[in-house]
């Protein structure tokens, strides 16, 4: 059994997702300790195209849903996952070669606790990925200075107990 099953949720975006997936077969952490979870929220050329190109480098599934959002894909891969820890990213994500090895080592020091970091932007010349890092920015700087831990997390750069995540019900559908 893995120790971390990681979840990405993905609609129609193929490059961004095999972007995401060599950054994952490239992870400091052995790939015997992590399992890969693709979430096809229903992308008009189904995933499994893309993802069976890291079949020998990576444990990859992929489970393929109709479209209801990333909330719902996360928490579709998230009922496939089968470590005791899940980690989100998103597909158009590039996690860093120590990322799954810094969040399985946190989980342990921190057990039970959800387990969140930065997220940085890749594409300062794109003004919407710009946009929304000065707005995450803007709220981890907020909410870090809580004396108590943050409350906030972003879902690309999350890890939570799966026991927890499912008490508290997953991400919310709703929006």
């Amino acid at each position: 059994i893995p120790r971390v099953s990681v979840v990405i949720p993905t609609f129609g975006r193929p490059e961004s997702l095999a972007r995401c997936l060599s950054a994952l077969a490239a992870q400091t952490l052995s790939p015997q300790r992590f399992e890969v979870i693709v979430c096809d929220d229903g992308s008009p050329t189904p995933a499994e195209s893309t993802v069976e190109q890291f079949a020998g480098r990576l444990e990859v599934s992929v489970v393929r849903r109709s479209r209801a959002g990333p909330a719902a894909a996360r928490n579709e891969g998230a009922r496939h996952a089968r470590a005791p820890l899940i980690a989100f990213t998103d597909d158009d994500c590039i996690p860093a070669p120590q990322w799954l090895e810094l969040l399985v080592e946190r989980a342990r020091r921190q057990p039970g606790s959800m387990i969140g970091g930065s997220i940085v932007n890749l594409l300062p010349e794109d003004p919407y990925a710009t946009a929304t890092q000065l707005i995450m920015s803007c709220v981890y700087d907020y909410y870090s200075r809580s004396p108590v831990g943050h409350r906030f997390f972003s879902t690309t750069n999350l890890a939570v107990p799966a026991s927890r995540f499912w008490l508290l019900d997953g991400f919310s559908e709703s929006f």
